[in-house]
């Protein structure tokens, strides 16, 4: 991404807006790094990161965080179900907002691969890693409400796919506030 294309969509920049909608991969963490950099160039006022994604590369979204963490003023808007990694890219922002009818869904890392091309010790050491990611991002939701690491390890691990927390419920765990108290 260039400056002329930063500077191409002037209503999102006079807002400080930046929007994520899409997978979480590699290009979208360039163009959302970019984005920042440009943003944060030009004034200290929170930037405003507007979520609803299905996730995606969890090492990614990883970096992301770290990107978010680093510039400490970004303000998190959950505008519609995000799941995966765009969940924890949004529970790293320094503030977090919910629309009435979200979710933030959760779950282990997986992998999209066949596992079968892999011997024991690269499955153990994949392993292993995918569970370094899955306690990062159960700490990152930790920091993020008023809840302990062990409440979001097993309700990270309960059986079966994702496992959704509605806006009602992200709001009395100390998540987020009402999207209404952030347009003050």
């Amino acid at each position: 991404m260039n400056k002329a294309d930063l500077e191409a969509d002037y209503m999102l920049n006079c807002k400080r807006t930046i929007w994520l909608a899409e997978n979480v991969e590699d290009a979208l963490l360039e163009r959302i790094t970019a984005q920042m950099y440009y943003l944060r160039a030009s004034s200290t006022e929170p930037i405003h990161l507007y979520v609803r994604s299905d996730g995606g590369d969890s090492r990614t979204g990883m970096a992301l965080v770290n990107m978010i963490r680093w510039d400490g003023n970004i303000h998190g808007w959950l505008i519609g179900d995000t799941a995966s990694s765009a969940a924890t890219i949004w529970a790293a922002c320094a503030k977090r907002y919910v629309f009435a009818n979200v979710r933030m869904g959760i779950h282990p890392v997986t992998w999209q691969e066949n596992m079968s091309k892999y011997d024991g010790a690269k499955l153990t050491k994949l392993t292993e890693e995918f569970t370094k990611i899955d306690e990062r991002q159960c700490a990152i939701y930790t920091a993020a409400s008023n809840k302990d690491f062990a409440w979001w390890w097993e309700r990270y691990n309960q059986a079966g796919d994702v496992k959704w927390l509605d806006a009602q419920e992200l709001i009395s765990i100390g998540m987020a506030q009402p999207a209404q108290e952030g347009m003050k």
